[in-house]
């Protein structure tokens, strides 16, 4: 026990010892469960339960997950809020270091079996991890650590990761403490009604939002995730206005009160700066916009926020899959035919067609009644698999090439169309792309090109 005071150590027990530093507890790897009164330290090995009322050794529980790959824990917080309604309190958690990867872990302390909860790093993280240096936010569902001397908070609820800024001239072994006080409530929440309303409107205050949005463009179009997360867009937020507590989300254009499946709202977790990922899901193409909400504004309401799209477009495209060709490239990969590339969350035995366009056929019909190129055959993808999925800071997804002879279509407009044989209704989706002349030419975005 730690008399304030005086600053003297009484000492109140002694934990068991093997002879092996093994058995040891590590270094600032603790956690306080203070309605349950138990102090909870782990070794690489063992987790042992602490009286908080007498110091006495509660309980000793051997740490079990997959086999023999745990080597400890770089960090332990306990969760006794949760973050209704997304999810109950998790109770205890920690950064686990295991073979292959770093994972946020849920620990349950009577037999010291482990669940996962999340991966932070796989096996390509080049990084050090601080070990004891970390902090839960109550009720806001981010576990904050350090990583690569950087400030890393890891979303309970969304499973994203959010990278601080990297403070100039601070050496990663600077990092010794960090803690996490309640969040202080905004000052209008505090204030009556009358105060708030000073006769500017929700609009005028969004408007004038010190926020810039980056990556959005270049990760356009926005392809679905359908089953899993692995395929997301990414959007960095940045500037004064940007406030831990506000919101961002994905709605259909023109109705921040419709969500995007998979564009939910999710909390902003750092003032100044924040990167948010989101895993859409659509099953037909359609417009988006990003909406914000701010704690600085009197209603929260979410509001459209400026994109930094060319043109300043107000929305942007969301399609099942994406396509992306040069009509005439300078260099062929095979003589006479134009490679096109497919990018989205796909899986062998998805199809592509190459239809004609006819101006007497809806545009929603335009897969399912339009002709396809003469002596062009539907692509059945196939070795879809980890080596494809291209990773960059705006974005996640697969890519795969297809080899196009489009030749056929000279003078025709075409569309691009999609199956996946298991989504309901059955039937070929209309996808948005990129597409140009040649290689000089600026890229053109839409659901048609001319050959």
């Amino acid at each position: 026990r730690v008399a304030p005071v005086l600053g003297t150590l009484p000492r109140l027990s002694d934990l068991p010892a093997c002879g092996s530093c093994e058995c040891s507890p590590s270094q600032g790897v603790a956690a306080l469960d203070a309605e349950g009164g138990m102090y909870y330290a782990a070794s690489s090995v063992s987790l042992f339960a602490i009286s908080a009322a007498t110091g006495e050794l509660a309980a000793q529980s051997p740490l079990l997950y997959r086999g023999t790959s745990f080597q400890g824990f770089a960090s332990l917080e306990y969760d006794a809020l949760g973050k209704p309604p997304l999810y109950d309190p998790m109770g205890l958690i920690g950064v686990a270091l295991l073979e292959g990867s770093v994972e946020l872990v849920r620990v349950d302390p009577p037999t010291g079996r482990m669940e996962q909860v999340m991966v932070l790093f796989d096996e390509h993280f080049p990084g050090m991890l601080t070990g004891g240096v970390s902090a839960l936010a109550p009720g806001q569902g981010a576990y904050y650590f350090v990583a690569q001397g950087r400030l890393v908070s890891a979303d309970l609820a969304t499973k994203v990761l959010s990278f601080y800024r990297r403070a100039p001239g601070i050496a990663p072994e600077t990092w010794s403490l960090l803690e996490m006080p309640s969040f202080k409530p905004p000052p209008f929440e505090d204030a009556a009604l009358g105060d708030a309303d000073a006769g500017v409107s929700f609009e005028e205050e969004s408007a004038g939002l010190n926020i810039t949005v980056w990556g959005l463009a270049e990760a356009l179009p926005a392809v679905s995730a359908f089953d899993g997360g692995d395929t997301y867009v990414a959007v960095r937020l940045a500037g004064s206005d940007v406030r831990a507590g506000d919101e961002v989300k994905v709605s259909l254009a023109g109705d921040c009160l419709a969500d995007v499946p998979g564009g939910e709202g999710a909390p902003v977790l750092a003032d100044g700066e924040h990167t948010q990922r989101f895993s859409l899901v659509v099953g037909y193409a359609l417009q988006a916009q990003l909406c914000y909400s701010s704690r600085q504004t009197a209603d929260r309401q979410f509001k459209p926020l400026p994109m930094g799209l060319p043109g300043g477009a107000a929305s942007f495209d969301v399609t099942p899959a994406s396509f992306s060709l040069t009509l005439s490239p300078a260099a062929p990969r095979v003589a006479g035919r134009t490679t096109m590339t497919v990018r989205g969350a796909l899986a062998d035995g998805d199809m592509v067609a190459l239809v004609l366009q006819d101006p007497q056929v809806a545009e929603e019909e335009a897969c399912p009644l339009g002709a396809p190129v003469p002596g062009l055959d539907p692509f059945t993808l196939v070795g879809v698999g980890p080596l494809l999925r291209t990773v960059t800071p705006y974005g996640a997804s697969m890519e795969i090439a297809v080899e196009a002879l489009i030749s056929a279509a000279a003078g025709r407009s075409v569309h691009v169309c999609f199956l996946r044989p298991s989504l309901s209704p059955p039937g070929y989706r209309l996808l948005v792309g990129r597409f140009r002349d040649t290689e000089g030419d600026a890229w053109q975005t839409g659901n048609v090109f001319t050959v």
